[in-house]
């Protein structure tokens, strides 16, 4: 997997009133859902011919509060479980979907062959501005396995509802990302469902840009060791049976190359084998810096990679086999 991503998929979504649940009507109206342009990246409304569509916007009066909200992407991190998650009840109605707020974190399980929770709608008024939205999914046996969400914005028409996210992934949880851009108030109407028929429990937040987002999972919180650059880390490969088995560090990373030197000692010869995941900007985009595997007494490699942007990062730790050497490994600044 390449280590260059674009994680900064703009979306610009306009309207002048609330985007009704469901409606028969098929006219083009000002009710309309956001139509997908040219560019798969960005949304836009139908804007009048005196109207600009540029993604730049000027700064409005009001100081760094707004600045921040208008301004380009701040990615800003909070504690796992720093944010209260509403026990708001969500179900399938497209005619009375449940309401949240922005800033606030909600949560759901779908059940694909229920009647009543085989997807799930929420509606949510928002001012102009950019926004994060983040999702996590994990599945109901908190296993590892195939899993996945689709989040649209539901339109006047079905033809009119567009994907905002939709990610699968086989692991043991998944956090989905995208940016937003609001160029005029609106409500959205949010439509989620899972990519595979198994149940799916998921929170879902949608966080003003200059504000923290809890990462690298909203609620799913688990024991995250800080790493420094050019300091080594010794520590027992244990084999990977549960999520918690898993090793995780946080660290603070400059937009420059980085490299990570990592050897594996066994007392006997035996099936060796280690990956270095790299996840940015909240968790979210997760890129392999090295998988490898070694019938051996010693396994040793040294790769370079650079993040994507400058900041907070996480680094995941996976044993690939059932023994349990002893690794050490360091990530040398440049």
């Amino acid at each position: 997997m390449s280590l260059s991503m674009d994680i900064k998929r703009l979306f610009a979504i306009a309207a002048v009133v609330a985007l009704p649940a469901c409606s028969s009507s098929s006219d083009d109206s000002d009710n309309d859902a956001p139509v997908v342009a040219d560019n798969p990246t960005t949304i836009i409304d139908e804007v009048p011919d005196n109207t600009s569509t540029d993604t730049e916007t000027e700064t409005p009066a009001g100081g760094d509060t707004l600045t921040a909200l208008f301004g380009p992407a701040q990615y800003l991190v909070g504690e796992c479980g720093s944010l209260p998650v509403s026990t708001t009840t969500v179900n399938n109605s497209l005619d009375a979907p449940a309401q949240f707020n922005v800033g606030e974190v909600v949560q759901g399980q779908i059940v694909p062959n229920s009647t009543d929770s085989n997807f799930h709608v929420w509606q949510v008024a928002i001012e102009p501005g950019n926004y994060h939205l983040v999702a996590d999914t994990w599945l109901v046996d908190d296993g590892k396995g195939a899993m996945g969400l689709k989040i649209e914005s539901l339109g006047a028409t079905s033809a009119d509802d567009e994907q905002l996210v939709g990610e699968s992934e086989f692991a043991y949880d998944l956090r989905m990302y995208e940016y937003l851009e609001i160029q005029a108030a609106t409500t959205l109407t949010l439509k989620i469902e899972t990519l595979h028929d198994s149940i799916h429990n998921y929170t879902l937040g949608i966080i003003p840009n200059g504000t923290a987002v809890p990462s690298p999972t909203f609620t799913r919180c688990l024991p995250i060791n800080v790493l420094s650059t050019d300091s080594t880390q010794s520590v027992t490969l244990v084999d990977t049976v549960t999520r918690a088995d898993q090793l995780w560090y946080r660290v603070d990373l400059e937009k420059v190359e980085y490299v990570l030197d990592v050897s594996l000692r066994s007392a006997e010869k035996d099936a060796i084998g280690y990956t270095f995941e790299l996840l940015q900007p909240f968790g979210n985009d997760e890129s392999q810096i090295v998988g490898e595997s070694a019938f051996d007494f010693i396994l040793s490699s040294s790769d370079v990679f650079e993040p994507d942007v400058a900041g907070p990062a996480w680094i995941r730790v996976g044993n690939l086999h059932d023994s349990e050497p002893q690794m050490e490994f360091t990530v040398t600044a440049p």
